[in-house]
């Protein structure tokens, strides 16, 4: 069995369209193929208290406790916490969606790319990004 930490803050969004159900939708289609386990793996969630219990029991998502931005801090400029430190059980596969900023893992690393959009039409993106 491979154990697969797949790291998607998206996955824990409160919005349900774009790349939340990208996330999601990738997710059941890991977890559905024999021989893998996966792991949803984010840095915050901005889902109710409710839905987000119920999509922790539904799929065993793990929040980091460094949080969205000690995540993305600690990520980009000490390489650390690493993510398959911050789990209960060993992984063997770091998989990332929407890699906003570089994932700390010595696991061997899989980025999904899911668009395409910046590269080949980047008059309609942006750097700006809301806070």
């Amino acid at each position: 069995m491979t154990a697969i930490a797949y790291f998607a803050n998206q996955f824990a969004d409160a919005q349900g369209h774009g790349l939340a159900r990208y996330a999601r939708d990738l997710q059941v289609a890991l977890a559905g193929q024999d021989g893998l386990s996966v792991t949803p793996v984010a840095g915050w969630s901005s889902l109710p208290p409710d839905r987000l219990a119920n999509l922790k029991r539904d799929t065993g998502l793990r929040l980091l406790p460094t949080g969205r931005r000690g995540t993305a801090w600690g990520w980009t400029f000490l390489r650390a916490p690493r993510v398959e430190w911050m789990l209960p059980a060993p992984v063997d596969v770091v998989h990332g969606v929407a890699m906003g900023y570089p994932v700390a893992t010595g696991k061997p690393l899989v980025v999904t790319v899911h668009d395409l959009g910046p590269l080949t039409h980047p008059q309609y993106f942006s750097n700006n990004r809301p806070g």
